[in-house]
């Protein structure tokens, strides 16, 4: 009996661990619903962290943020709107770009004036679609246009009571491409006003190829053209003309004649052909018609 209940000292220390590891497993069994409620409310504070970050986050999205702009500071909201007047800050709040906002300020600031929602498509960089979308918000107020034609119509009813006789009877010539507004001024029914305009507008265009041309200058009518026109001399060699082999997008752009479409029509053909030798070359362009090919022949040069 007491040869079977012997054991030698290895198997004495194998009992011992096994008899640890029982008491181990026991200890785990008895004690695993209270590590398992444990572990699930720690699951459920994780979780609850989880949502509280997600809402912070959605909030921060749609708050006022000084260094996050949000989708609420962003939204354009279009609203009725004068080119001639509406600063750099506000062509950008309707959805232009900032330079955009100062190709239209330049312009302005060199004499350049909007007639016609039209027109404000010419500015470089403004695609029909905006044009399109900003079209119906476009006013133009007219009123500076009305007070300025009377005060011309005051200046040249003073000057006309004067001297309508003389110039009359005397043997005027004025070179339309070359005369200051004080030559201008000579012509019968001409004041300052009228004068300026003339002189600003030939040098928008690059001069005067046709009288006929001076129906484009804002105020004149056939009836006034035809009382200067015996007075005029017209010097084509005083025609500025742009070099359509060297000329960028904006310069040719900047031509009343041309908007952006039909520069970029110019230029693309320039670099598809080469040098480009005559205004045969920029026939059957897409966004060129022959009415404005006529129209800009006399100001471009092939050099």
């Amino acid at each position: 009996m007491k040869d079977f209940f012997y054991f030698s000292k290895s198997q004495k220390y194998g009992i011992l661990i096994m008899l640890a590891i029982i008491a181990v497993c026991l200890l785990i069994i008895n004690a695993w619903p209270w590590l398992e409620q444990k572990f699930a409310d720690k699951n459920d504070d994780f979780a609850h962290e989880v949502l509280v970050f997600e809402k912070q986050r959605q909030e921060m999205d749609t708050d006022s943020h000084p260094f996050r702009p949000n989708e609420k500071h962003n939204r354009i909201e279009l609203s009725a709107f004068d080119p001639n007047t509406l600063d750099s800050a506000g062509f950008v709040a309707l959805g232009l770009k900032p330079y955009i906002a100062r190709n239209i300020c330049r312009y302005r600031e060199k004499g350049g004036r909007f007639n016609s929602p039209d027109d404000f498509g010419k500015i470089y960089g403004i695609s029909e679609e905006k044009l399109a979308e900003l079209k119906p918000y476009i006013i133009i107020d007219t009123r500076d246009e009305k007070r300025e034609t009377r005060t011309e119509i005051r200046e040249t009813r003073s000057e006309i009571r004067g001297i309508e006789n003389k110039k009359a009877t005397a043997d005027i010539l004025i070179n339309l491409n070359a005369a200051d507004t004080t030559a201008l001024k000579q012509l019968p029914g001409i004041g300052s006003s009228f004068a300026k305009r003339i002189v600003t507008y030939r040098n928008k265009i690059g001069g005067y190829c046709t009288a006929d041309q001076l129906l484009e200058v804002y105020g004149m009518d056939n009836e006034r053209l035809q009382k200067i026109v015996p007075y005029l001399q017209i010097d084509l060699n005083n025609i500025r003309k742009i070099n359509v082999n060297t000329a960028s997008v904006e310069r040719l752009k900047a031509h009343p004649y041309l908007n952006f479409y039909a520069a970029k029509a110019i230029y693309d053909r320039r670099k598809a052909v080469g040098k480009l030798t005559s205004t045969a070359d920029l026939e059957n362009l897409k966004d060129l018609d022959s009415e404005t090919l006529k129209k800009i022949t006399p100001y471009l040069g092939f050099e």
